[in-house]
């Protein structure tokens, strides 16, 4: 697999051996490339679709933010800052501290314009949407969207710690 640079700087007879086969945040970019397969023979390759343009694709991806808040801190998770931790461990983004928190809780990460919570811890993660739909993970993974709230080891309600979400796209 290769990058649309190096696409770009592969001798013209070389053009028709390669393929576009997928749209990727490579990592150390802030923003998505092609990526193209080189096709050593052609006679065993499965045809795929025209070549995806990243032009309009580009302007349907406009990096979105996540605003995740506790008390007084508040991180922001975006195209140039793709993951943060939450955890009653000091190492952690955002510290939570509380008896049914895990020193690494939570890590959100930013990957194709979406926003995933992924669970790591004991007790699992409750999430409150601003439309009141309640999800639990635990030891899995889940999309983020909209607003609400995130409860470690609990549900979110006004005895334990709360953190605030707020998706913008």
């Amino acid at each position: 697999m290769i990058s649309s640079a190096m696409v770009q700087n592969l001798a013209p007879e070389w053009h028709s051996s390669v393929r576009q086969i997928d749209i990727a945040m490579l990592k150390d970019k802030n923003s998505e490339d092609e990526l193209y397969e080189v096709l050593w023979l052609k006679e065993d390759a499965t045809s795929m679709l025209p070549a995806l343009s990243l032009g309009g694709l580009r302007d349907r991806l406009k990096p979105a933010r996540l605003i995740v808040s506790y008390q007084d801190e508040e991180v922001v998770l975006n195209g140039t800052r793709t993951s943060i931790t939450l955890g009653r461990a000091e190492e952690n983004d955002l510290v939570v501290k509380g008896n049914l928190i895990s020193r690494l809780h939570v890590r959100i990460e930013y990957n194709r314009n979406k926003f995933i919570l992924i669970d790591q811890s004991t007790n699992g993660t409750f999430v409150m949407s601003s439309a009141g739909e309640e999800s639990f993970v635990r030891r899995d993974s889940m999309q983020l969207k909209g607003r609400g709230t995130i409860g470690l080891g609990r549900v979110p309600d006004a005895t334990g710690p709360v953190l605030r979400f707020s998706c913008e796209e």
